[in-house]
């Protein structure tokens, strides 16, 4: 009876202190190994999206696209996909620590221990707070997320806010409580959110339980409806077209063709979801070589098990849904289902990318459901969150020494490769922005990394500098890699290869690549 005691105060008393002081201690040390070298630079595609735009940012103020797909670009401000927001959440800090990329990370673990206290004063139950922080460190991969140049920490910071405020509604709905003020607060949360990533709109759909009344429930539907199109509004005016499943999507609801949207939208659901629940590669193997494969994954990939977790998370959610029908679990269920079903019909099921789009509703499942008096669960939480946390301290040490690597090559291997990219500026106007056509990834006789991070942004003057890419396919002859679709004014052209068709003069050569001016103002190859 006495040793059950103890291991109770243990367990609802001591313990959540010992979790959150472990991945404290987590977050440290990896600080410290990334403070023995600040030389880093992005190493994914999508991650020079965002340190270019703070480049840009830097040099000219420039809200525009640092690139652009095919010509493609925003009608307001010519942002690229991910609109303009991330100029200035990066940008206005780099006016004061400038461009270099080990602000960002600088910033994200800034965020993340800024959020970490926050989370942590704002709940007033310590014991509760200290197990939400280890939830908020351990479970949402926020220590190897903070060591790239991905904003996943600055979301965070959103779903953080967006769980409390869920919380607290339903808590003031069961209790008769107004909701007035903090209803307005979690809208206002909302709509700013979609500026930085639309998937946000979703979580409006919290409204709808907290509605009492016809009366309620049609101002909730108006809400939620208000906020869909204020984000469609938002992605069709300040975001360039996407080039993955969402655009195509988009698209078709704009223009009002719903038997192709719902078509689409089902095919890809499905194709995601198989993906989703299949994600160790099958071609060729037997039944207990793919078990094998799988098993292997789960257990040294976090966000395999993450994604994992997250089902598991779902399925106990709906079981006290039907079971008890509580307001918390069934606006839980809501956002987070509603949410997931929006992932798989537009975006990816490949692990890393999904677990970061999804990290805000793992808070919200792991919060929400340990807000109520379930102590197993707890239980479980705790096992998970220690396993992934410490894979997410190898996984952190991983993303530093990655980018560690692309600074190195930087700077010695591919040196002079860099000092030739940087004298295009020499041979361009100095007055005027300038767009450069030119091709994706393999065009050039170094990795993507190094041409991404050394093209220059600005021009002399401090005007900036778009880089249209076109898909590069080997199997096209030269002169039809370059077409021309009549959306932006293309005054150079940038390729290792010798081109020869007319409008284009060569003012720069040098052994790795070519510049051409390009007279083909008015000339439109391909709409």
């Amino acid at each position: 009876m006495i040793a059950s005691k103890r291991l109770n105060t243990f367990a609802n008393r001591i313990a959540p202190h010992l979790l959150a002081g472990l991945a404290g201690v987590c977050l440290l040390g990896t600080f410290v190994y990334f403070l023995q070298d600040l030389a880093v630079l992005p190493r994914d595609f999508d991650e020079y999206v965002y340190y270019n735009s703070v480049r840009l940012f830097y040099e000219t103020n420039s809200l525009q696209a640092p690139d652009a797909s095919s010509e493609d670009t925003s009608v307001i401000f010519k942002a690229n996909w991910y609109g303009a927001a991330y100029h200035l959440i990066y940008g206005l800090p780099a006016k004061i620590l400038g461009p270099d990329g080990f602000n960002f990370f600088l910033i994200h673990v800034g965020v993340t221990v800024l959020t970490a206290s926050l989370l942590y004063w704002r709940i007033k139950k310590r014991t509760t707070a200290s197990f939400l922080v280890f939830i908020w460190l351990a479970l949402n991969i926020s220590i190897p997320m903070s060591y790239t140049f991905y904003p996943e920490t600055i979301h965070m910071v959103f779903g953080v806010a967006l769980t409390c405020l869920v919380v607290r509604l339903a808590q003031q709905r069961t209790a008769g409580e107004s909701l007035q003020f903090w209803r307005c607060v979690y809208v206002a949360v909302v709509f700013v959110a979609v500026l930085l990533r639309p998937t946000w709109a979703v979580w409006i759909v919290a409204l709808l339980p907290l509605a009492a009344g016809r009366r309620g429930y049609i101002v909730a539907t108006a809400t939620v409806l208000a906020c869909w199109v204020w984000t469609l509004v938002y992605v069709k005016l300040f975001c360039a077209p996407l080039q993955v499943a969402a655009g195509p999507l988009i698209d078709n609801l704009l223009h009002l063709d719903l038997s192709v949207f719902c078509s689409n939208l089902f095919s890809r659901t499905w194709e995601n979801l198989c993906a989703l629940l299949l994600e160790a590669p099958v071609n060729g193997k037997s039944a207990q070589e793919y078990l094998g494969v799988w098993f292997k994954v789960l257990v040294f990939n976090p966000f395999l098990i993450l994604k994992v977790y997250l089902c598991a998370m779902i399925g106990i959610n709906i079981f006290y849904v039907v079971k008890q029908r509580q307001r918390l679990d069934i606006m839980i269920l809501l956002i987070s289902g509603s949410y997931i079903l929006m992932l798989l019909a537009m975006y990816t099921t490949k692990s890393d990318y999904f677990v970061r789009m999804i990290m805000p509703v793992l808070l919200l499942l792991s919060a929400g459901l340990l807000h109520t008096r379930r102590p197993w669960l707890r239980t479980i939480v705790a096992v998970v969150g220690v396993y992934v946390l410490f894979l997410s301290v190898l996984v952190a040490k991983y993303y530093i020494d990655q980018r560690r690597d692309v600074a190195r090559q930087f700077n010695t291997t591919y040196k002079a490769g860099v000092e030739q990219l940087q004298r295009i500026v020499a041979v361009l106007p100095a007055d005027r922005a300038v767009v450069i056509q030119t091709l994706y990834y393999d065009d050039f006789p170094y990795p993507y990394q190094i041409f991404a991070g050394a093209r220059p942004v600005s021009t002399h003057g401090r005007k900036p500098i778009m880089y249209s890419m076109s898909p590069h396919r080997r199997e096209l002859p030269a002169a039809e890699l370059f077409p021309r679709h009549g959306r932006l004014e293309i005054d150079y052209v940038l390729t290792t290869y010798a081109l020869d068709f007319d409008h284009l003069e060569l003012v720069l050569q040098t052994p790795h690549f070519r510049l051409y001016r390009d007279h083909r103002l008015d000339l439109v190859t391909n709409p």
